[in-house]
């Protein structure tokens, strides 16, 4: 799929430096505790079973089991950024040993976790042996049927100093729907219009949005560092379901979009200030791309 280079510029914070997957430098303990054994052929992947545990300080214990395919064991990819290169977390292995990982992978296991049952995750650093660079080529490779046959794509985008209000974010998705914003696809803004125009009462429904847009909190998003790499457009725009994830917040990336519909379209027809550009600088930009 190519990409339009506007959406690269568009993707990227200008508060922050661009950085792209080559330009990062990626250091990894050597020698790890735990032996990976070499896949059966250069499209089978590992999968990460997640161990169970109903409290988030418990150790990360689990176990890596192979498939032949993609498409041979329902599983979920995760997308989020390394972060700091230190590996100062473990990850116990049940099929014998240890591997290190870092911090924000760290927290990532410990939020996905279920409390009584094991889930089923692809993770780059931990599926695919890092130090085998015979291995690491195809694998790589393989990337985007990885992420295109996931039952889901889970965006981390880590702890937030403050959290969305999901609930806000809801109900603006539930009012797209009202008017006729599904999605892109089939959106009419004719139908927008004569919804706000037609019937004065209207104007306490938009005064309402306006309220719910300021309840969001949208800038704890894009304040998360996953919205600045490049190379998060691959797995965002392969994802059949997307599911954006903070510390105790989720949120479904069709209702985020929904929201971004009403909000364009309300301040388009009104032609009036976006209530946060980033929103539309980033989010849009890759609703877009989604749907092309």
């Amino acid at each position: 799929m190519r990409l339009p280079a506007l959406f690269i510029l568009l993707l990227v914070d200008i508060n922050q430096p661009l950085q792209s997957a080559s330009s990062e430098i990626i250091k990894m303990p050597s020698p790890t505790t735990y032996r990976f054994r070499p896949l059966a052929t250069s499209k089978a992947i590992r999968l990460l079973r997640l161990g169970p545990s109903a409290t988030r300080n418990a150790d990360l214990r689990d176990k890596l089991i192979e498939a032949e395919t993609t498409r041979e064991t329902p599983y979920e990819a995760l997308s989020y950024v390394w972060g700091k290169e230190d590996f100062v977390h473990s990850l116990h292995l049940e099929d014998g040993g240890m591997l290190v990982i870092t911090e924000n992978l760290d927290a990532a296991l410990r939020r996905l976790r279920y409390p009584d049952r094991e889930r089923t995750l692809w993770i780059d650093a931990v599926c695919i042996n890092q130090s085998d660079l015979v291995e690491k080529g195809p694998q790589v490779e393989n990337m985007a049927n990885i992420y295109k046959d996931a039952a889901q794509v889970v965006a981390w985008l880590g702890d937030p100093p403050a959290e969305i209000d999901t609930a806000a974010i809801l109900d603006l998705a539930d009012t797209a729907e009202e008017v006729g914003l599904k999605s892109i696809a089939d959106s009419s803004w004719d139908t927008l219009r004569s919804w706000m125009y037609g019937i004065k009462e209207r104007r306490s429904q938009i005064m309402k949005v306006g309220e719910h847009a300021q309840l969001a909190n949208f800038s704890s998003l894009y304040k998360s560092s996953w919205f600045t790499r490049m190379w998060i457009v691959q797995e965002a725009v392969l994802a059949r379901n997307l599911l954006l994830l903070q510390d105790n917040q989720e949120l479904p990336w069709l209702d985020l979009e929904k929201t971004a519909l009403l909000l364009r379209a309300i301040t388009t027809s009104l032609r009036t200030p976006v209530p946060s550009p980033s929103l539309f600088d980033l989010a849009w930009s890759l609703i877009e791309v989604r749907h092309q």
